[in-house]
């Protein structure tokens, strides 16, 4: 369990997704996960260093046998847990599909090394869904503790006000985040959830998967 969430976050349930995220008070809806056995073991038992990235656009209802594919084409090792992954990448994008207007997905599996993304932003879509499947989660700002108008100028002092409104989502939790398009966060300042990767230390590495609900 992670520390009390901030007033812009909801802890939910997959089939509540939607009830939750129409609340305009929350950009953030987490879903609480433990990785099944053989996932769990898969990922730990392994570097993923000979993987290639994936980033494709599929449509909403892509079974699991076709990421399975796509796994064993991008080179991760066949195991029970390969087919654990697949399977709960799809259950994912199943959440994410349930998002009205979402037609297509656009899906990426990626091993992290660097910190690229250390910068506070936020999205220019609609809806992101991250997980982070091995390593520290995403970092997301309590709006107690976030100052907008810092935004993209390169200096996350002057986005974020206090340390203490940082937080982290736990290793295997889903996030579904509201972008600066979700209906309604619109305005003079971007509206959706400010957040970022976490700091990357060498030696360090995270797999990571994200799916961008697209209305086509």
């Amino acid at each position: 369990m992670i520390r009390p969430l901030p007033a812009n976050t909801r802890i939910t349930a997959a089939a509540a997704v939607v009830e939750t995220l129409n609340d305009p008070r929350c950009l953030l809806a987490l879903l609480e996960r433990l990785p099944p056995v053989d996932l769990a073991a898969y990922l730990r038992g392994r570097q993923f260093s000979d993987c290639h990235a994936i980033d494709i656009t599929l449509p909403c209802g892509t079974t699991a046998t076709t990421l399975e594919t796509l796994l064993t084409d991008a080179g991760y090792p066949r195991h029970a847990g390969r087919r654990a992954l697949a399977a709960d990448i799809a259950a994912l994008m199943a959440v994410v599909g349930t998002v009205p207007l979402t037609r297509q997905i656009r899906l990426r599996l990626e091993r992290v090394t660097t910190d690229a993304c250390r910068l506070f932003h936020t999205d220019t879509l609609p809806l992101r869904l991250v997980c982070t499947y091995r390593g520290a989660g995403t970092d997301w700002l309590d709006e107690d503790a976030c100052d907008r108008n810092g935004l993209g100028k390169g200096d996350n002092s002057g986005i974020c006000r206090d340390r203490d409104g940082i937080h982290r989502m736990p290793e295997y939790w889903a996030g579904l985040m509201k972008g600066n398009l979700w209906p309604g966060q619109q305005g003079p300042l971007p509206g959706g959830l400010v957040h970022r990767s976490p700091p990357q230390y060498p030696g360090e590495w995270r797999l990571f998967l994200s799916l961008d609900g697209l209305p086509a």
